[in-house]
């Protein structure tokens, strides 16, 4: 007799944000017959780090009619936020998609999962993963360590911890300690320090760096913000879910990396002739790309992830209709500007925090300073990015 017929199946599933938490609802909704565990040390499923934010400025990417737990019924988020009331006048784009703040969907997807919990359909395990050996013998099967002190069998692990932390720069590493850095732009209180008119430097230029601007101004911060990134790539705006027309990236699928961008190129250009903006195509380029992504070797794919990666990035993963209209309003009044840059180097002494970088291109290293003394005074225009911008000034740093 086999071990499937002796027993259930043991699914664990390492992570609980969305994606863990989807696939324990999903295993649970259709009945499978198996004994699932989630392995996430938060208290509640369904949030993860993206969807446990309170911060009424961070808003979801992604229009509620596109984020339901049930393919087959795509209003389900949206009708369960009007079931709620949660959806405010705030929350509605132009075209009237909806942008709620992003606590709500993690809310949605734990409530979504209480059931399953309840009667046991679901196992949370509050813990860590710390080991993973694998038993050997006639009934094969997954040991897991976790840092509560238990452990769970398993038949099967699906990995769904989601991205990592970024490391910490090498040139950052003086500042390690100092309450000129911030570590955590998910931080609250951290945020909360930095002054109505401070400068602050945010390393990097995505999503989290837009989720700290929107942050800072809902506080009141008039201070000028330098957003610095390599490629000084920044997530786009949201502009609209319809598809480009007369476009099929898969008829003929591109076969390498510089197919692929002249293709997207033209479909651009094309688009903006019929009146459709760049949106519509990538719109499009994300529904095919799996069967797009499946045509490319690995030769192909590296390519792609090499020099192309971080301007799908900033297409494709955009910022809500609400977060882009702050970052338009900073970067005219000229109080938030991005840099195509790289650190070179970052020196905290009694004068303040030096920081200096390097725009694309240039030999010479460009230096901001933060003075010991904080000003009252509002701040100024932000200089152009192509300036320097050297001088003696009070500088947040956040990573």
């Amino acid at each position: 007799m086999s071990r499937q017929s002796r027993y259930h199946p043991r699914i664990a599933i390492l992570g609980g944000g969305f994606t863990g938490a989807a696939i324990a609802w999903n295993l649970a909704e259709a009945g499978v017959d198996a004994d699932v565990t989630v392995i996430e040390p938060q208290p509640e499923l369904g949030r993860g780090l993206a969807y446990s934010t309170r911060e009424p400025a961070h808003r979801i990417n992604v229009p509620a009619s596109q984020m339901s737990l049930r393919p087959e019924a795509p209003a389900d988020f949206i009708n369960w936020l009007d079931h709620n009331g949660l959806i405010e006048d705030a929350d509605l784009a132009r075209d009237g998609e909806v942008f709620v703040q992003r606590g709500l969907s993690g809310r949605y997807v734990a409530e979504h999962l209480t059931p399953y919990l309840r009667d046991g359909s679901l196992t949370h395990q509050r813990a860590r993963l710390m080991n993973v050996t694998a038993t050997r013998g006639f009934d094969p099967t997954l040991r897991l360590s976790l840092s509560n002190g238990g452990s769970e069998l398993a038949d099967i692990l699906v990995v769904a911890t989601g991205n990592p932390l970024p490391e910490i720069p090498a040139q950052l590493q003086p500042l390690i300690g100092s309450n000129a850095l911030i570590l955590d732009p998910f931080s609250p209180a951290r945020l909360e320090t930095i002054g109505v008119n401070e400068r602050v430097l945010i390393v990097g230029s995505g999503l989290t760096s837009a989720d700290v601007v929107a942050t800072l101004d809902r506080q009141g911060h008039r201070g000028q913000i330098l957003a610095l990134a390599r490629h000084g790539q920044r997530s786009q705006p949201y502009g609209g879910t319809a598809l480009a027309s007369g476009v099929d990236f898969t008829n003929p699928v591109p076969r390498t990396a510089l197919t692929l961008l002249r293709t997207v190129r033209r479909a651009v250009q094309d688009a903006e002739i019929r009146g459709e903006n760049w949106q519509s195509v990538f719109n499009l380029l994300r529904r095919q790309g799996q069967q797009i992504w499946a045509a490319l070797d690995m030769t192909e794919r590296a390519r792609f992830n090499r020099h192309l990666k971080v301007y799908w990035d900033a297409h494709r993963h955009r910022v809500a209709p609400q977060v882009a209209r702050i970052i338009a309003a900073r970067t005219a009044e000229g109080t938030l500007a991005y840099v195509a840059a790289r650190l070179s180097r970052v020196a905290e002494d009694v004068e303040g925090v030096h920081v200096g970088f390097r725009g694309r291109g240039e030999a010479l290293e460009r230096l901001v300073m933060r003075s010991t003394a904080s000003s009252s005074r509002p701040a100024r225009p932000m200089p152009a990015p192509s300036t320097s911008t050297g001088g003696r000034r009070r500088w947040r740093t956040l990573a």
